[in-house]
C-alpha cells in the first residue's frame, strides 16, 4: 500500500523524496526529525502466531498504553522460549496455544470489531483525517505547512 501510494505521490503531485523502511521504526526518538506521519496497524502483519499473540498482549499489558491487566511473568516466561523455538516444532504450536489461553483466562475485555490502527501525525502536518473505518482518506488534502 504505500508503495502504491509513494507512486501516486510521485506521478500526481511530483513528489520524488519518499522513503519507506520495513520494520520497527523509531518513530519519536532516533528518526523523529525524519518522520512526519506514523500508521501503524496489525493490518499488515505476517502470519507468525507468537508474534501476533505478543503484539496483543504488549498492547493490552503495558502499563505505558492504559494496559487493561497486570503484565504476568509467567507469561512473559513463556513468550521468551516461544520466541527462541524453530517454527517446525511440534512444542512450539502447543506452547502459543497455553499461552494464548493464559491470556484469555485474565477475562479482560477483547475487542473484535475493529482493527487496531494508529496515526502519530506531527502538529505540522494537515489534511490528515480517517474515516469511520480508520483508513486514511484524505491522501490528496494533506500537506506540510511551514513551521
Amino acid at each position: 500500500m504505500a508503495e502504491i501510494m509513494v507512486e501516486q505521490w510521485s506521478q500526481n503531485l511530483g513528489i520524488t523524496n519518499v522513503e519507506i523502511r520495513a520494520g520497527t521504526l523509531d518513530a519519536w526518538g532516533q528518526d523523529a526529525e525524519l518522520v512526519q506521519i506514523h500508521r501503524r496497524s496489525w493490518g499488515g502483519l505476517m502470519p507468525d502466531p507468537a508474534n501476533f499473540v505478543r503484539g496483543f498482549y504488549d498492547i493490552f499489558a503495558a502499563p505505558n498504553r492504559g494496559g487493561e491487566f497486570i503484565p504476568d511473568p509467567e507469561i512473559e516466561a513463556m513468550f521468551a522460549a516461544v520466541q527462541t523455538m524453530a517454527r517446525e516444532d511440534p512444542a512450539y504450536c502447543e506452547l502459543v496455544q497455553e499461552i494464548e489461553r493464559k491470556i484469555l483466562a485474565t477475562g479482560f475485555l477483547i475487542p473484535m470489531i475493529w482493527d487496531l490502527w494508529q496515526y502519530n501525525v506531527k502538529p505540522w502536518v494537515k489534511g490528515v483525517e480517517s474515516n469511520m473505518q480508520l483508513g486514511w482518506n484524505t491522501l490528496l488534502d494533506v500537506y506540510i505547512a511551514e513551521h
